[in-house]
């Protein structure tokens, strides 16, 4: 037998957060958009992607950084590298425009 017990949840949002919402919801409610979103995420291989795609803007904050060194540059030049072999990793090799 399925469990049809609901629950009711609740975020906050900003005027400007709502605002961007809506406009990617389309005709859904925030509420119905937001559990598709959800339920039809994967949501241990989006971990790893967002994980490696914040390793890569970090980097790129770094060498972008006024006051970085070349030693701070390679270091990002690094991080990046790693960041996109993760990303080729994570999307099993196949490559997107």
């Amino acid at each position: 037998m399925v469990n049809s017990v609901t629950k009711t949840v609740s975020f906050r949002l900003t005027t400007n957060e709502v605002a961007a919402v809506k406009q990617r919801c389309g005709e859904l409610s925030i509420g119905d958009y937001a559990r598709r979103l959800v339920l039809e995420t994967k949501a241990a291989s989006d971990a790893d992607i967002r994980r490696s795609m914040g390793k890569a803007l970090l980097a790129i904050h770094l060498m972008l950084s006024a006051d970085s060194t070349e030693t701070s540059k390679q270091k990002a030049l690094d991080t990046i590298e790693l960041a996109m072999l993760e990303l080729t990793a994570g999307s099993g090799g196949k490559q997107s425009r």
